[in-house]
């Protein structure tokens, strides 16, 4: 009975804010050996917290334990150091550099005239 306590005890991940316990959730998970395939895992992320996830991604890179596939929209987890950037499109999978992303170009749009690019994009 202590070992099915034990394992019906585990992390409390909704505790927390969603964002939150979704990093708890992969420190937890990505700690050991493995690969691992994420799809759009931003989505659950504030961009603070993409800060936070790019701290996990880099710690598997460091110790060299992992290897993560991972569709992504997110020019933040995009500009993770040493990543391969890789592009799907209608007719081919090519490498791409992080500034030639249709996201990093819309982010940087908007970053240096978010007023003139809502209206361009809202109109």
């Amino acid at each position: 009975m202590a070992a099915y306590e034990s394992f019906a005890s585990g992390p409390d991940y909704l505790s927390a804010s969603h964002g939150e316990g979704f990093i708890d959730f992969f420190n937890e998970r990505m700690s050991r050996q493995g690969l691992y395939i994420l799809d759009e895992p931003e989505s659950a992320l504030s961009p603070q917290r993409q800060f936070d996830f790019l701290k996990l991604l880099r710690r598997i890179q460091r110790a060299g334990n992992g290897q993560v596939i991972m569709a992504t929209h997110s020019p933040i987890l995009m500009a993770l150091p040493d990543a391969d950037l890789w592009q799907i499109d209608s007719y081919s999978i090519h490498p791409v550099a992080l500034e030639d992303t249709a996201h990093f170009r819309l982010y940087r749009e908007f970053a240096l005239y978010p007023h003139e690019t809502v209206e361009a994009m809202i109109e």
